[in-house]
């Protein structure tokens, strides 16, 4: 999902819509989605250095550092350093 998709949500969120659940930017809890998808971005770009950056409901999990993906053993590689 891209930001821009991600902020038209925000605005039903602003609206007052039940639709989306838990979305808080400032405690770096990420999107969570009605569905149970959760997204972390960092200057409109998929990102998390302590963990996956897209937790799906079907339980897969993908890694990104300033919105390139990385399998975890890389990502895990990365944020050591």
């Amino acid at each position: 999902m891209k930001f821009d998709q991600i902020m038209e949500k925000v605005d039903v969120i602003d609206s007052g819509s039940n639709e989306y659940l838990n979305f808080n930017i400032y405690d770096e809890q990420g999107i969570t989605y009605e569905d149970g998808d959760k997204y972390w971005h960092l200057n409109g770009k998929l990102h998390r250095t302590d963990g996956p950056a897209c937790e799906y409901s079907n339980g897969h999990k993908s890694w990104y550092l300033n919105g390139k993906y990385y399998s975890a053993e890389v990502f895990n590689e990365k944020v050591k350093k």
